[in-house]
């Protein structure tokens, strides 16, 4: 698997969760538009994916 994007982003806490944006490159590559749910899934080895809701 190659690394298409590396954008490193702060996130904030904010209720006691970690808010961040997701950059403009990565929301146009994957298709994430204004009304979609996405799903963040951490794997067992540290691994993170996100994947819009269908």
């Amino acid at each position: 698997m190659s690394i298409i994007y590396s954008i490193p982003v702060k996130p904030i806490k904010n209720n006691g969760a970690f808010k961040c944006t997701i950059p403009k490159e990565i929301t146009d590559k994957i298709g994430i538009k204004k009304d979609n749910k996405i799903v963040w899934i951490l794997y067992d080895d540290g691994k993170i994916e996100v994947k819009i809701e269908k």
